[in-house]
Parts: structure tokens; C-alpha cells; sequence
């Protein structure tokens, strides 16, 4: 269940990352003022937004993996090592 849990996880982030990818390419000259860069950096590039909009996507949709079920399968884990 846990795999499954993180499989979606991965799915929803991945998903989530190329439609802000896409949102970006579409609208980066439209809209400079948003993505403007300074003196000590350039703007960034859609690919540079979109990896870190990965991770903003990844931690959002971590909610998805249950606390209980990764607390109950360290237990299971203890409790099997019990009986080698």
C-alpha cells in the first residue's frame, strides 16, 4: 500500500510539474513582470521553475501518505524482527 501511496505521489508531482511547465512557456513573455530577474541572477527558465515547482507540488501532495500507515509498518518491522 505504501508503494502505491508513493507511486501516486510521484504520478501527481510529475503531472502537476509539466502543466506549470507549460503555463510558464506559454506565458513567460506575456507576462515578464512576474518572472523578472535582478543584477545577481538572471530570470530563471521555465525548466528552473519547474523543477523547484516539483518539490512545491511533492511536499504539498505528501499529505497523501498516512502518517498511521508509515508509524504501523515500522511496528509490523519491529515486531517480525522479534521473531527471527
Amino acid at each position: 500500500m505504501l508503494t502505491f501511496n508513493i507511486i501516486v505521489l510521484l504520478i501527481g508531482a510529475t503531472a502537476s510539474c509539466l502543466a506549470n511547465q507549460r503555463f510558464t512557456n506559454l506565458y513567460l513573455e506575456k507576462y515578464d513582470y512576474i518572472y523578472y530577474g535582478t543584477l545577481d541572477s538572471p530570470a530563471p527558465t521555465a525548466n528552473d521553475l519547474a523543477w523547484k515547482a516539483f518539490w512545491s507540488f511533492y511536499l504539498i501532495l505528501n499529505a497523501l501518505i498516512p502518517l498511521e500507515l508509515l508509524v504501523g509498518l515500522e511496528i509490523a518491522k519491529g515486531l517480525g524482527t522479534l521473531y527471527m
